[in-house]
């Protein structure tokens, strides 16, 4: 009898398992390979509740006063305690965890484990008790049955039908073009004392002819999620990026999230799948194009005919069809000489042309990167030692200096190659990187000969000037009328890094913005309908933000009103590409170890 509630136990919790993981992590619809991971759910809390038996066994010989039936009930009552505990604890993930959450989870695990000790003291006879354990085991199962077969997914708002093939979006000629430059985790803590002392021309002269803004993020600050979002106006439970990688599960399940950052599991199962991951037994891969579950505001500006070309932008590859040009995000990384990776630019016939904007890591020497330190006293073999006791560093400089360098090259290429674009978008990597690399000692004094930590102070200064110049030879190629966005994703701040959404910036200027000397806000999900508005394009009912016509001339808003149209989503959007690219993923994966993002 025993054996049996045991077995119908950890099947039952099994499956509220199974429905509990789908419903926090959007594994739904369900596929075959989702129960062959609520199998191993379920095998994984048989032992559990075997284990729980045992306990509860030497439980009453230490106790007598459990009563002798009260192992029978025990592993029900701690399968549904665990669940009760994850459920309410998991179900209010980010709010604080004050006194009274604890004393909550603390009465949630309490409840059961004293019910099961009543049902010892009232049902006494061992036949008896085990027949109401089976039947309640019984009901577990039941309970995990009816979870399966009704969970959806939190987060998800209602569904709205996408437009028929043949509906296609049309936009009204404003006149305007917007052009949006990104700067991961670029923040005002650093741009407003070095536009103060003069030394960032470019972006004093921007905002003087523009408007800034405290650009209000959110939670998990992960680049690919938040950069998806600017583009398609909706948040990660409708575009369907949720973290900076997804792990295969035993079964074959690809999550759509990293185990140890933002997966949900229940207690018990989270500990052996978070253990797998930290020593990488479950296999990783970045996101790709195809699972980007919502239409961007490139896309829907290309399907209304306006010239569109995005360049680097998160989760591109491989890289989709636009009215323009589409250079993903992995196109920095091929060789020039034996570009062998397919699907990073589309049309692909311009990836030949491309290929010479490149510049390839061999490319930036090591005196590019002293250039960022304090170099005082590094001479001779001094700057090997140096280079060899810093590899990591000067690595992941070298990397990203190649990569910023060459979306500088292909930005002003592809400005000069059509001059008749009405919205381009570009994005730049490492701002972010120095900032992670070397926050907390940007502001060590003194010799470097003396203390290491003072040859990093300069660089996040010296990065941010550094980008500067790269702005004035990107915007030189930008027409004067055109409206400019520039962003980041994110602030940074010390002790918490971005792990705290701290605001991001933004400055608008140009076209029909109007100009203003007061910093404003403005958040992630207002940029796709604002930039649809300027373009003439129908505003979607179902983003999660709405246009900002606060910001724009009034003229313009009088001779342009608000369109909307239930959705940008259109029937018959394409699956992901295919493409071998595991020698690229993993290069990707080992640059997000050494930032601290997967390990």
């Amino acid at each position: 009898m025993a054996a049996l509630v045991v077995l119908l136990a950890g099947a039952g919790y099994g499956l509220l398992e199974l429905a509990f993981f789908a419903e926090r992590n959007q594994l739904l619809p369900w596929d075959g390979s989702d129960f062959a991971l609520g199998a191993l759910f379920a095998l994984m809390h048989v032992a559990v509740a075997f284990v729980a038996w045992l306990l509860a066994r030497l439980a009453v010989r230490i106790a007598p006063w459990l009563r002798r039936s009260f192992p029978r009930f025990a592993p029900i009552a701690v399968l549904v305690a665990i669940h009760g505990a994850s459920f309410f604890r998991e179900r209010y993930y980010g709010l604080p965890r004050d006194v009274t959450g604890t004393l909550a989870t603390f009465a949630i695990v309490a409840a059961p484990l004293l019910l099961a000790w009543i049902l010892a003291r009232v049902f006494t006879d061992p036949a008896r008790s085990g027949r109401v354990a089976v039947a309640l085991a019984s009901a577990l199962v039941v309970w995990g049955v009816v979870r399966v077969a009704t969970v959806e997914s939190m987060g998800e708002k209602e569904a709205v039908l996408p437009r028929a093939a043949s509906h296609r979006l049309e936009a009204t000629d404003t006149g305007q073009r917007v052009f949006v430059l990104g700067f991961d985790g670029a923040t005002w803590d650093v741009l407003d004392p070095l536009i103060a002392e003069g030394v960032m021309p470019n972006f004093a002269t921007l905002i003087a002819r523009g408007r800034t803004f405290d650009l209000e993020t959110f939670r998990p600050t992960f680049s690919p999620v938040i950069w998806t979002s600017f583009a398609t106006g909706k948040s990660r439970f409708r575009h369907g990026i949720h973290d900076v990688v997804q792990t295969r599960l035993p079964g074959g399940t690809w999550l759509h999230r990293s185990i140890l950052r933002t997966a949900f599991f229940t207690k018990t199962t989270g500990v052996p799948f978070r253990w797998a991951s930290s020593h990488r037994l479950l296999p990783l891969r970045p996101y790709r194009s195809g699972q980007v579950q919502a239409t961007s505001v490139f896309e829907a500006a290309s399907e209304a005919g306006l010239s569109t070309t995005r360049l680097e932008w998160y989760v591109s590859w491989p890289a989709t069809p636009l009215s323009g040009v589409n250079v993903s995000d992995r196109f920095h990384l091929l060789d020039p000489q034996d570009p062998q990776l397919e699907g990073t630019v589309s049309p692909e016939a311009l990836t030949s042309h491309l290929l010479p904007d490149i510049v390839p890591v061999s490319d930036v020497p090591l005196s590019r990167v002293l250039e960022f330190i304090d170099a005082r006293g590094l001479d001779g073999d001094a700057v090997e030692r140096w280079a060899e006791e810093n590899a990591a560093f000067v690595e992941e400089m070298e990397l990203n200096l190649a990569r910023d360098l060459t979306t500088r090259n292909v930005t002003v290429d592809l400005l000069e190659r059509d001059r008749d674009w009405r919205l381009f978008g570009t994005y730049f990597r490492a701002v972010d990187l120095t900032h992670h690399l070397t926050w907390s000692r940007r502001d060590k004094t003194g010799d470097p000969e003396q203390d290491p930590d003072v040859r990093f102070a300069p660089v996040i200064r010296r990065y941010y000037e550094f980008m500067d110049g790269v702005i004035g030879e990107v915007l030189a190629h930008v027409p004067e009328d055109a409206v400019v966005i520039m962003l980041s994703d994110h602030g940074f701040e010390d002790r918490f890094a971005h792990s705290r959404a701290p605001d991001g910036f933004a400055i608008a200027a140009g076209g029909a913005v109007v100009p203003s000397t007061e910093r404003g806000r403005i958040g992630v999900y207002e940029i796709a309908p604002t930039v649809a508005t300027l373009l003439g394009l129908p505003v979607a009912q179902d983003l999660d933000g709405k246009a900002r016509r606060d910001l724009l001339d009034p003229a313009f808003d009088a001779a342009h009103p608000v369109r909307e149209v239930s959705t940008w989503e259109r029937e018959g959007r394409g699956d992901e590409g295919a493409g071998d690219a595991s020698s690229v993923d993993d290069e990707e994966l080992e640059r997000l170890r050494a930032l601290g993002y997967i390990q």
